[in-house]
Parts: C-alpha cells; sequence; structure tokens
C-alpha cells in the first residue's frame, strides 16, 4: 500500500526518535568491533538470529570520518589500505539494532562500480567477489565516484561551479552510468543470491532550490545550487531506476537531510575544514544514522 506523504512524516519523526537514542548507544558503547551491544536489542527482536548482511559501498557506506568512537577498523587505515571501514558505518549502525550481523564488510573508501565487479582495491578481491551463498542481506551504496562526485563537490565550495566544464562532465557520465550499475548489481546477486539486497541512494547534500543557504557556504549563488541539484537528482534517479529494474529495494535517506544539508548550522555532513580532511563531504555520526534508518526501515 502506498504510504501519503504524511504519513511517511509521522513515520520518519518516530523513527527519528529511536536514532538519536541510537547515537547515544552508539558514544556510550565505544567501538565494539568485537562485540555489538546485544543488551540493547529490542525486546521484540532478541528471540532472532540476527541475518547474516554484507556492505558494499564507497565511502559513504564504509563511513569515511567516522573516528569519533574509535579508529577504524584494523587493517582498513594503514599505509597500504585506506578503505577506511568505520564501526558507526550505516551497516555497523544496522547491527547495533540486533537485526543483522555484518558478516562480510566489504566496503572501502573510494570505490566505483568497477572495483564491485572486476578490480578490488588495495590488494583486495572485488567487493561481490568477497560476499557469499549464505549471506540473507546485502547492503549497497555505490556510483558516486563513478560521477567524479568528490571532485563535483569540492568544486562548489573553492569556485563557481556552474562557469566550470565540471558539472557537464558529472552530467554525461550519469549518461553512461546504468550499465556499470547493471554489471555491478548482477555480480552481487550472483555472488549472494539469496540475499536481500537494499541500495541505498545517497543524501542531499545542497540546500534545496529557494531554501535559505546556511551561513557555512556563503559564496553559493541560485545557479550552483539549482545545477548541483540537478547532477544529484539525475544521479540518484539512475540508481534508483537501476536497483528496481533488478528487483531490489530502494532506501532514501531524503527525509532526514532536511535542513541538514552541507551549509546547515546542524549539518549532518562534514563540513570543509572537518578532520580528516578526507571526511568533507561525508555524512557525520548524525547523517549515519540518518542512512541506516533509512537502510533499516527498508530492510523490514
Amino acid at each position: 500500500m502506498r504510504r501519503t506523504g504524511a504519513e511517511m512524516r509521522r513515520r520518519g519523526s518516530g523513527v527519528v526518535v529511536g536514532g538519536a537514542a541510537l547515537v547515544l548507544t552508539i558514544v556510550a558503547s565505544g567501538t565494539a568491533w568485537a562485540s555489538p551491544p546485544t543488551s540493547r536489542v529490542p525486546a521484540s527482536t532478541a528471540h532472532r538470529a540476527p541475518v547474516r548482511a554484507g556492505n558494499v559501498a564507497d565511502s559513504f557506506g564504509s563511513g569515511e570520518g567516522g573516528i569519533e568512537t574509535g579508529p577504524y577498523a584494523p587493517g582498513s587505515d594503514t599505509a597500504t589500505d585506506k578503505c577506511h571501514r568505520s564501526a558507526t558505518s550505516p551497516a555497523r549502525l544496522v547491527e547495533r539494532t540486533g537485526l543483522i550481523r555484518v558478516a562480510v564488510d566489504a566496503s572501502c573508501s573510494g570505490a566505483t562500480t568497477t572495483n564491485v565487479t572486476t578490480t578490488g582495491q588495495y590488494g583486495e578481491p572485488p567487493q561481490a567477489e568477497q560476499l557469499d551463498p549464505g549471506l540473507g542481506l546485502v547492503y549497497v551504496i555505490i556510483g558516486g565516484n563513478d560521477i567524479n562526485f568528490g571532485t563535483l563537490s569540492a568544486c562548489f565550495i573553492q569556485t563557481d561551479c556552474d562557469k566550470t566544464p565540471i558539472p557537464a562532465a558529472s552530467m554525461q557520465l550519469i549518461s553512461v552510468l546504468a550499465p556499470k550499475l547493471d554489471a555491478a548489481y548482477n555480480a552481487v546477486r550472483a555472488h549472494a543470491p539469496a540475499a536481500r539486497v537494499i541500495v541505498e541512494l545517497y543524501p542531499r547534500l545542497l540546500p534545496a532550490v529557494g531554501a535559505p543557504v546556511g551561513p557555512f557556504c556563503p559564496e553559493f549563488d541560485t545557479a550552483e545550487i539549482a545545477l548541483g541539484n540537478q547532477v544529484q537528482t539525475q544521479l540518484n534517479a539512475v540508481i534508483a531506476e537501476r536497483a528496481r529494474a533488478h528487483g531490489f529495494r530502494v532506501a532514501d535517506p531524503a527525509p532526514f537531510f532536511v535542513r541538514h544539508d552541507l551549509c546547515s548550522t546542524s549539518s549532518f555532513f562534514y563540513q570543509p575544514g572537518a578532520v580528516p580532511p578526507a571526511a568533507t563531504f561525508h555524512p557525520n555520526l548524525s547523517g549515519r544514522v540518518g542512512l541506516a534508518i533509512a537502510a533499516g526501515l527498508t530492510s523490514i
């Protein structure tokens, strides 16, 4: 049954309260790499065995910047490996509910669809090849690096991006993204044939057209905001369309990022000047909770 906008807003409001409690759980429990806080699992789910899950993702799914509660996972932040897998990535946050157990975390900062299908990073196998037939759920967020989203984001911050060729280049890359996504999704299905696959869209980075621009983006003008939103809207549209064509579920975190864009005083993103610098433009802890809630709701 299709939910009305009002119903979705009511549902979202209730879940955000749970998200706030989840943040407190994360902060209180530390990194908990070896033992997620199962004592806080809701009574309604405590009797169920967690679903074995896989995480196939770029930096938005690996949790780039997510070292508020401790370092990245062992082996993912070395001189020869910069996958930067965080204990507070969206998939790991869902794991803390007790609904899933992340049995395979193949996510890696900088990943493209090619890194899912044929070419691994930092000496690791391609992400899809790390999955196994015993997985019951796979979380996927991929495609942004295929259109040079990081370069595009930096362009909007550093210059009059609408006067450069960078946005047009990203739009051109979006126009050829569909077959790359198809290849990645086919690879995920081939290696995890029984899994429910959740494909998450990218959260809205810039304020909506016509909305007030927060103090962290004084250089933004209306044309830049409109162009940036156009690129991201088209990216998410292609991802959603191809995911649904494969029978996958689509998680849209947009409701949780309203008024929490990059420019906001209550931003859900690491803003320019973030430490470490690689975290800039990525979801902060609040943003990753939003991604986790959207993914968790979609997996139910």
